[in-house]
């Protein structure tokens, strides 16, 4: 892919715990790659009715280099990008080739 397909900048994060001064322990997001070039692109949109209530979703594909600040990306990670949230569903290594990287992703409501 090139270079100038890569036009929006996301970052990857990860979940990470820590010690509260009580002992307890405090769940976050942390970035781990910041400003990573990319492609976001919707594909589609579904409607779920649930108890009532109409809820849509629609699912992503986000495209990266693979780089090595992005090796292990994986479903446990998640994807920031103009001030959305994007859950990762999975990730898929285009043609095996190890150049790269599809996200296929949700927006997290």
């Amino acid at each position: 892919m090139r270079a100038g397909l890569l036009k929006h900048r996301i970052d990857l994060q990860s979940n990470s715990e820590t010690v509260d001064a009580l002992g307890g322990v405090v769940s976050g997001w942390s970035n781990y790659a910041t400003s990573v070039p990319a492609t976001v692109t919707p594909l589609r949109g579904v409607e779920r009715d649930g108890s009532g209530q109409i809820e849509t979703q629609t699912t992503y594909k986000i495209t990266i280099r693979c780089l090595a600040s992005v090796e292990n990306v994986s479903p446990k990670h998640r994807v920031q990008y103009d001030g959305r949230t994007f859950d990762i569903k999975s990730v898929v290594d285009v043609q095996e080739r190890h150049r790269m990287i599809e996200l296929m992703c949700v927006e997290h409501g």
